[in-house]
């Protein structure tokens, strides 16, 4: 606007017939114009004398400096800009990427427009005063989704829209610039706008560096939030596959690798996920065709097959001379290549340096320099990302490595709470290829100083059972996540989507890939298969090493943090107990399970529980209804419980509903817990109840004790499994016995823990014509036994003598327990999970 345009073009204009009052008010834009622009001699601005004597001379109103200034005032109405504004002039210009931006684009309240020599030494200062903010932990490991399967879940969640107009303030107005296509922002940029982008880059790589995403993504456009998720997401998977492979492999990782490994369908063999072929050369971008081609993961598991140190070594030294040396990803590193790498170190690198990706880090809204800076400056939670990595990654002797040295940082183990290593192993469960040895490495390394016991609850609530048991409905069921705990209700996704716990995928799998790209962040239900028994053993051995014999372990009866809910009529919290959420998993593989579902995995849950010393008489406020949301607000429908009170509440009709395998092992559940309860089986029938009893079947299959000893001794008791029913003098384990958290237990309980734990160590279904179950195990003979319909358990695992000696508890003690080889437990060899070394790509042994 020019001077000329503020003058009046006619003697209507001046108002001069009004009042002095209203003539003020009319006046105002040409007052406040006047004072904010610069038409002053020589280009500058009005002093309030040349303000007063342009209205007097042309507009024949005459108005006194100090009334001016009082107006001034009134009005709000200020040459200075604040440094609120300046502050909000710097995002609102910052985010906005299109070249020719500039400040003269914004103008303030009434039209004022910003003093570019004011917010430039404003920035200039600040620029030169910028602290950059120590990373706080879960930053880099926080990006497992590419942009568009974020998008559709995380931005939903923050319910970020269109961020652009959001934040810009309404006293600040911004005009677009015209098209410049073609050019780049930064080469057409004024000085003061290159100040802009640099402050605000400085602004928004703190709130990266302090894990604030919610402001992050707010303050940047949509252009911006894609490079920066897309980038943060190829740093992720970049370094997750450099933690899977630490120690074999490559000794660096390049975006091509990364791409022709991950990416390509025809790469890995989805049964064989640790076991790619590979050549490593570089990758073109995906055609159109290979877009939309989304591959399909193998319904086949792989295992794990526990066997001794010995034969650990054997295996190793075996698969080494017929392991072809030169693959890329077999090839171990040597001693001094271990040496001189650090994991740390190469994370540092990677972000530094940006090998990670193709694109540039000058695309970012936020500063690559300013990041590894902060992680130069402060390199702490360097540390516990890359343990986090190392473990999601399953990666035991890079956890080692990592534990080994820091493990006396009395820093790093107090950080350790914002971790909750325990918890993640948990969620990262991977019964083919790991099994238990994760969280065993973690509890032999960290026990002392970070125990299971005082950090068994994670900052949601959860317990570590909780963990092991979200990662069952995640894999095994449709459930949906805001079902099961409070924590998901404003998510659609389970922690660890990435990662399924029979190990047919993982982060770095192409059908995972793929599926993320597309957007999707769930498995699709028909990758899913019922509660396999590679993921049974898993289980099961986790909770031995978290409920470990003679061990301290107040934790195994705490209530759970899933599936909480609180009575709409007389508001009390209803809580689930330990055997209480094991009910729950079992209703929910039976109710919302995978086609073929036979409860074999909650039916060995329950007895492990139980061996393991959890109480089969705890009651809690509970209702099936409460938690199915079937109630109304009318009255109250919970009740004070054991789980086996629990279980009865759930409708006849909807258990007939069922498929037949689901409804026979949900009468396996009911029948092991009135066991439990009651410490002996009742048969309904004379003939049943002239035949043998159970001493003779345990004598004729060898059961480790002193057979002098009256077993049937205490049979009668009415006090439950959590007293034992016969004189622990009999068992072998008499020392751990004398823990009271640990009880002996009847015998009978002991014959279904030491076939269930044979089943578990010995079969997989290889092929698509097997069964989930062997034929060596009958769940329907298990429900005909405990319902007293036969005095034997008639299944082949004890009726043709293939179990070794077990204590009368069930456990067989040998210097591996409570984690048992196959040799341990059976006479002669009926695994089948070791025929042919055809089986061996779906094959991991651990000690």
């Amino acid at each position: 606007m020019e001077i000329d345009d503020l003058l009046p073009r006619s003697d209507e204009d001046k108002f001069c017939s009004l009042p002095f009052a209203e003539r003020l008010e009319k006046l105002k834009p040409i007052i406040v114009e006047l004072y904010t622009g610069n038409y002053g001699p020589g280009g500058k601005r009005m002093v309030m004398r040349q303000v007063v004597e342009f209205m007097k001379d042309k507009y024949s109103f005459h108005i006194a400096q100090n009334q001016l200034e009082y107006s001034l005032r009134k009005w709000n109405i200020r040459r200075r800009i604040l440094n609120r504004e300046k502050d909000d002039v710097t995002v609102a210009l910052g985010k906005r990427t299109r070249a020719g931006t500039s400040t003269s684009d914004v103008t303030l309240q009434e039209g004022k427009p910003v003093d570019k020599k004011q917010l430039k030494r404003y920035l200039q200062d600040k620029i030169r005063r910028h602290v950059v903010e120590p990373m706080v932990p879960g930053v880099l490991s926080s990006w497992r989704l590419p942009y568009s399967a974020f998008n559709n879940l995380i931005f939903r969640q923050l319910d970020i829209s269109s961020p652009a107009a959001a934040i810009t303030p309404n006293y600040i107005t911004v005009n677009s610039p015209e098209n410049t296509t073609g050019t780049s922002p930064q080469a057409m940029a004024s000085p003061s706008m290159q100040l802009i982008r640099q402050r605000f880059r400085q602004d928004l790589s703190n709130l990266f560096l302090q894990g604030q995403f919610k402001e992050l993504f707010l303050k940047c456009g949509k252009e911006d939030r894609i490079a920066m998720i897309d980038y943060m997401h190829e740093f992720w998977i970049h370094t997750f596959v450099t933690a899977k492979y630490w120690g074999r492999g490559p000794l660096m990782w390049t975006f091509d690798m990364i791409a022709e490994l991950t990416l390509s369908p025809s790469v890995i063999p989805s049964s064989a996920p640790a076991t790619p072929t590979i050549g490593f050369a570089p990758s073109p971008l995906l055609s159109h065709d290979e877009a939309t081609f989304l591959p399909m993961p193998s319904q086949h598991c792989r295992w794990v097959i526990h066997v001794s140190r010995e034969h650990l070594y054997f295996s190793r030294e075996e698969d080494e001379m017929t392991t072809n040396s030169n693959h890329p990803l077999e090839k171990p590193w040597s001693l001094a290549e271990r040496t001189d790498h650090s994991f740390p170190q190469s994370m540092q690198q990677s972000i530094t340096e940006n090998t990670f990706t193709s694109s540039s880090p000058e695309n970012l809204p936020v500063s690559n320099s300013l990041i590894a800076e902060s992680l130069r400056t402060d390199p702490s939670s360097l540390q516990l990302e890359s343990l986090r990595f190392a473990i999601m990654a399953g990666n035991i002797e890079l956890v080692e490595s990592i534990l080994l040295k820091k493990v006396l940082d009395r820093g790093f183990i107090e950080s350790l709470k914002e971790l909750h290593p325990y918890h993640l192993a948990a969620t990262y469960l991977d019964g083919g290829n790991t099994c238990c040895s994760l969280l065993n490495t973690l509890v032999e390394y960290i026990e002392d100083e970070y125990p299971v016991a005082k950090n068994y609850e994670d900052i949601m609530g959860h317990t570590i059972l909780d963990s092991l048991v979200i990662s069952i409905i995640r894999s095994h069921t449709r459930v949906s996540p805001r079902d099961v705990s409070s924590s998901f209700i404003d998510t659609h996704a389970y922690p660890g989507e990435e990662k399924d716990p029979c190990g047919r995928w993982d982060a770095d799998s192409p059908a995972i890939r793929h599926l993320f790209q597309r957007g999707k962040y769930r498995v699709p239900f028909n990758w899913k298969h019922p509660f396999c028994h590679s993921s049974v053993q898993a289980v099961c051995h986790s909770m031995m090493k978290l409920f470990a014999p003679g061990d301290y372990i107040p934790h195994i009866g705490r209530p759970s943090g899933l599936f909480i809910r609180h009575c709409v009529s007389c508001g009390t919290k209803l809580s689930l107990g330990t055997l209480h959420l094991i009910v729950v998993l079992t209703y929910h593989l039976a109710d919302s399970g995978i086609q073929g579902e036979t409860l074999f995995g909650a039916v060995a849950m329950l007895v492990c529980l139980l061996r393991l010393g959890a109480n089969v008489s705890l009651q809690e406020e509970v209702s099936f209804d409460e938690i199915l949301g079937l109630t109304s607000a009318t009255g109250c429908h919970h009740a004070r419980l054991d789980a086996d009170g629990f279980m009865q509440t759930v409708p006849a009709a909807t258990i007939d509903r069922w498929s037949p395998e689901c409804q026979i092992g949900w009468h396996c559940m009911r029948g092991i817990l009135q066991l439990a309860k009651s410490g002996k089986i009742y048969c309904l029938n004379t003939e049943a109840s002239e035949q043998p009893d159970l001493g003779d079947q345990l004598n004729s299959m060898n059961v480790d004790g002193d057979e002098g000893e009256d077993s049937d001794e205490g049979e009668d008791s009415d006090e439950g499994d959590n007293a034992s029913t016969i004189s622990t003098a009999t068992c072998p384990l008499e020392d751990f016995h004398a823990d009271p958290d640990f009880p002996c237990g009847n015998p009978q309980l002991g014959l279904v823990w030491a076939v269930i734990q044979t089943e578990i160590l010995t079969y997989r279904k290889i092929e698509d014509s097997d069964p989930w179950v062997s034929d060596n195990f009958s769940m329907g003979a298990l429900k005909k036994w405990l319902r007293g319909e036969s005095v034997e358990l008639k299944m082949p695992l004890v009726q043709r003598d293939i179990l070794k000696a077990h204590t009368i508890c069930g456990w067989v003690y040998t210097r591996s327990f409570p984690v048992n080889t196959a040799e341990d437990v059976t006479k002669q060899h009926i695994m089948n999970m070791d025929i042919n070394r055809n089986l061996y790509n779906r094959t991991s042994f651990r000690a």
